[in-house]
């Protein structure tokens, strides 16, 4: 009686683009839904604060815009983070590059993607430098991490 392996590399080779793409797909998911649970806080504190508000008689301040925005990954990115993108993504290109270059690999040029990419980024910071404002209400911006 042999014993044939479970997971055999046929099943591996079928197995793994689709945990890929339930994965991306649950990813999205639980993004939307903390983005909905941030929504959520912000209103009822917002809904306690302007009925706290009525009781006491005091004006009423006006809704904060993060109730009506969502969440932009990449439209209001302040140029320093772009360029540090950039200069990241160039030196992971340098460094793939150099790496495969002395082990004799003809895969070396692959290291020219990243590298393209970094200086994609830095150009794209340098051009957003110009037109870029800072946030208008004092904070730091959002996106800088």
């Amino acid at each position: 009686m042999t014993s044939e392996p479970f997971i055999t590399p046929d099943l591996l080779s079928l197995m793994i683009p689709i945990v890929a793409i339930v994965m991306g797909i649950g990813l999205v998911m639980l993004s939307i839904y903390v983005d909905y649970l941030r929504k959520r806080e912000i209103l009822n504190a917002v809904h306690r604060e302007r009925m706290a508000a009525i009781e006491k008689g005091i004006e009423l301040p006006p809704l904060p815009p993060e109730i009506f925005q969502s969440r932009n990954r990449g439209g209001s990115r302040s140029p320093a983070r772009t360029l540090e993108r950039g200069l990241i993504l160039m030196f992971i290109g340098i460094g793939i590059g150099v790496a495969l270059w002395q082990t004799g690999n003809k895969a070396a040029w692959w290291g020219l993607l990243p590298f393209g990419i970094g200086l994609a980024y830095l150009v794209s910071s340098r051009l957003r430098a110009a037109e870029w404002q800072p946030p208008a209400s004092g904070a730091s911006d959002p996106n800088f991490r």
